[in-house]
């Protein structure tokens, strides 16, 4: 992977991370539970994250036939990761949104990372 594709990658997961977690944070003061609020805010940041990592981190030239469903697929392994966080926070008793939404942002992009590097985006 060279340097410029990791410096857009990092733009990209964190333009989408940073939009996850104001979606998560929103959600949270709304008064969502954790496992709702993260699950509402990872099915937005979707649509965002894919395009943003296929277009302008990768450049990838894999048709959509392909990279959607793996992309697909590593959400779901995200969104679980999100629910699992969220939830671990509760059963921890950590209940200030900031934290909740830091934590789940976090574990999030690091399961993103690794996955779209080494899977979703090979050409």
């Amino acid at each position: 992977m060279d340097i410029g594709q990791t410096l857009r990658f990092i733009i990209a997961g964190s333009f989408t991370a940073g939009i996850y977690f104001l979606l998560m944070l929103g959600f949270l003061n709304l008064g969502f539970p954790n496992m709702l609020a993260a699950l509402a805010a990872h099915a937005i940041a979707f649509c965002i994250g894919y395009l943003s990592q296929k277009r302008f981190a990768f450049r990838s030239e894999t048709g959509h036939s392909r990279s959607l469903p793996r992309y697909a697929a590593l959400q779901a392994c995200c969104a679980g990761s999100a629910v699992l966080s969220a939830w671990l926070c509760a059963r921890l008793a950590i209940s200030t949104p900031t934290v909740v939404a830091a934590i789940t942002t976090l574990v999030l992009s690091a399961v993103s990372y690794i996955t779209s590097a080494r899977w979703v985006f090979r050409d």
